[in-house]
């Protein structure tokens, strides 16, 4: 049996975030690790697919190449399966690469953010 308050670690990405059902079932991997006595530190990565977003995001900026941030921002904004307050920074976050390049673009809504905005899980 471990030693009482002896810390673990658990990590978590990519798909096994990316649903209200694989929270659950990480509540309950929690859980039964503190029932277990331990002290669990909990660390979890991008859902699915966007940690290769932001890297190509990242890369398209260091190259000065705005168009195919857009192009990226685009498919986000355009998939159903992203949570639509991510889309909505996606959206707010083009306007930002339209204007970079020159562009006068407004955002579609007056709902879009003027800064991105920490996006919190569902209760």
């Amino acid at each position: 049996m471990p030693a009482r308050h002896q810390w673990i670690v658990v990590k978590f990405g990519g798909t096994s975030v990316s649903t209200l059902a694989n929270w659950r079932n990480i509540a309950l991997i929690v859980k039964r690790r503190l029932e277990a006595g331990h002290r669990a530190l909990v660390v979890h990565s991008a859902i699915t697919r966007i940690t290769d977003m932001l890297e190509k995001l990242l890369a398209s900026a260091q190259a000065g190449k705005p168009d195919d941030a857009i192009a990226i921002l685009d498919k986000v904004m355009a998939d159903d399966k992203v949570h639509p307050q991510i889309r909505q920074v996606a959206q707010a976050e083009r306007v930002r690469a339209i204007q970079a390049k020159g562009g006068g673009a407004k955002p579609a809504s007056p709902s879009t953010p003027a800064a991105p905005t920490v996006v919190e899980p569902k209760k």
